[in-house]
C-alpha cells in the first residue's frame, strides 16, 4: 500500500547520495501500490494514480509535490549531462516524468498546467528521437521512444479537448 513516506524515502535516498536506481525502485513501489489501489475508471489516459484519492485535496497535493520534487531532480541531471547519448536517455526519462505530473494535474483539474507539461514532454521526446534516428543500434529505444511520444500527444489532445482548443 503507498504511503506518502514512500515517495519522501525516495528522494532522501537521492539526497543521501544512493542515485537514481534507488529513487527509481522506491517509485516503482509507490508505482504500483498505486495501481492496484486504482479504479479501473478513467483508463483512456491513464490518470488513475490519484483516483483513490477523492476529494482529499491535501493527499492529492502531497503526492503531486512529492512527483515534482523527483521532476526537479531530474531536471537538474538532464542539464548537466554532457554526453549526447546519455543526455538522450535522461531526456526521455524526464519527458516520462513530466508526462505524469501532467497527468496529475489533469486529473486534478489543471489542464492548462498539464498542457505545458506535455508539450515541454513532446520537445524533450523530438530530440531524443532526432539523435536516435541516427543510430541503427539505437532501434529498440526508437521505437519506445516514438511509442512514448504517442502517449503524450493522446493526453495532450485530450487535455485541448478539456480546454475548448
Amino acid at each position: 500500500f503507498f504511503r506518502p513516506s514512500t515517495a519522501a524515502m525516495a528522494v532522501a535516498s537521492l539526497r543521501a547520495g544512493r542515485g537514481l536506481r534507488a529513487i527509481a525502485w522506491h517509485l516503482d513501489v509507490a508505482r504500483r501500490a498505486f495501481a492496484a489501489a486504482a479504479n479501473p475508471s478513467n483508463r483512456y489516459i491513464n490518470l488513475g494514480k490519484f483516483e483513490t484519492m477523492g476529494l482529499d485535496v491535501g493527499r492529492a497535493a502531497t503526492g503531486l509535490a512529492y512527483l515534482q520534487e523527483t521532476l526537479d531532480v531530474q531536471q537538474k541531471e538532464y542539464e548537466a549531462e554532457t554526453l549526447p547519448f546519455r543526455k538522450s536517455a535522461i531526456g526521455v526519462s524526464l519527458a516520462k516524468s513530466l508526462h505524469e505530473v501532467g497527468r496529475q494535474n489533469h486529473q486534478l483539474g489543471d489542464a492548462e498546467t498539464a498542457i505545458g507539461q506535455y508539450q515541454n514532454a513532446l520537445q524533450l521526446l523530438s530530440e531524443a528521437i532526432d539523435f536516435r534516428e541516427k543510430d541503427a543500434k539505437l532501434t529498440k529505444a526508437l521505437i519506445h521512444t516514438r511509442f512514448v511520444k504517442s502517449e503524450v500527444c493522446s493526453s495532450l489532445g485530450v487535455a485541448y479537448f478539456d480546454v475548448g482548443q
